[in-house]
């Protein structure tokens, strides 16, 4: 018969033997048995209870699609556009994250939480130029709107109400070009 030798340090008998007919038999190893099998279903367990519980409950999400212009033509420098809720609103959405991208040609798409779509309410608009926005002339940036304006959320004039049944442009931004 041969023995598979135990695990240096282990003061048990070994695990498994083997016979000379290929067979094995199996000796209990102490202080093992359901402990291993048991605890790796705690942890599943608990890490199934940390993967569905963490995170805020959304409520229902539209799709929130738009268009950013400046002085009437497509805003042609990347940024982002962020969903503010208005100082005083109560909504339970004004925790939530609410933010989409843009892209060369000026559109967007509002995620919250990660999520596409925003939740239904009205919402203060900030609407930002990317930090590496090209440059023209004598070091002003090129995206051509106030950014003290549009991109502060206590002077922003953009607003948006977002609705289940939002008519086609009704997130499209309209933003004044600076001079």
């Amino acid at each position: 018969m041969l023995v598979v030798p135990s695990l240096p340090g282990r003061n048990h008998a070994p695990h498994a033997s083997v016979t000379a007919g290929g067979g094995s038999s199996a000796v209990p190893r102490p202080g093992l048995g359901k402990g291993p099998r048991l605890g790796a279903m705690l942890l599943l367990l608990l890490g199934l209870i940390a993967f569905t519980g963490c995170g805020p409950s959304l409520p229902p999400l539209f799709p929130v699609k738009g268009k950013v212009t400046v002085g009437g033509k497509a805003y042609t420098g990347k940024g982002s556009v962020v969903f503010v809720k208005p100082k005083g609103d109560k909504d339970e959405t004004k925790g939530y994250r609410i933010i989409g991208q843009l892209d060369e040609s000026g559109n967007y798409e509002m995620f919250t939480e990660g999520k596409p779509g925003a939740p239904e309410g009205t919402y203060k608009v900030v609407v930002s130029p990317a930090m590496d926005n090209p440059m023209k002339g004598k070091g002003k940036p090129s995206h051509g709107f106030d950014v003290t304006l549009y991109g502060d959320s206590n002077k922003t004039t953009l607003n948006v109400i977002v609705k289940a049944d939002a008519a086609p442009g009704a997130y499209d931004l309209k933003l004044k070009a600076s001079k």
